[in-house]
């Protein structure tokens, strides 16, 4: 199993908050992205928990519903990093093979890998 410091890490690198790897996201970006393609039904307000923990509360329970798969499919595609970045098909390839690598290393601990 993932243990939370490991999901904690993801998700700030999903969030944007680790340089480098993904655009800053705001905590309405976030509940739209999770509302469009996990069919949550989250809305944003004042009370709102901060977006590490909202991101890590929805990898934990895509991990328990065996999702968590979907998520790294979806945002380590070449066409997910061209169009969050708007950038080149070739730069979004060279992008998402770091990030794949940068989540792999935190990953591995855990005997968990992702598969491309």
């Amino acid at each position: 199993m993932i243990n939370s410091r490991a999901i904690k890490e993801i998700a700030n690198i999903f969030i944007g908050d680790t340089e480098k790897y993904y655009n800053y996201k705001k905590g309405t970006e976030l509940v739209e992205f999770f509302n469009d393609f996990f069919s949550s039904n989250d809305v944003y307000h004042s009370q709102f928990p901060s977006r590490w923990l909202y991101v890590h509360d929805k990898l934990t329970d895509l991990i328990n519903e065996n999702k968590i798969d979907i998520f790294f499919t979806l945002i380590l595609s070449k066409e997910y990093f061209a169009i969050e970045q708007k950038i080149s098909d070739i730069d979004a390839l060279n992008q998402s093979y770091e990030v794949y690598k940068e989540f792999n290393k935190i990953l591995k601990p855990y005997s968990y890998t992702i598969t491309k």
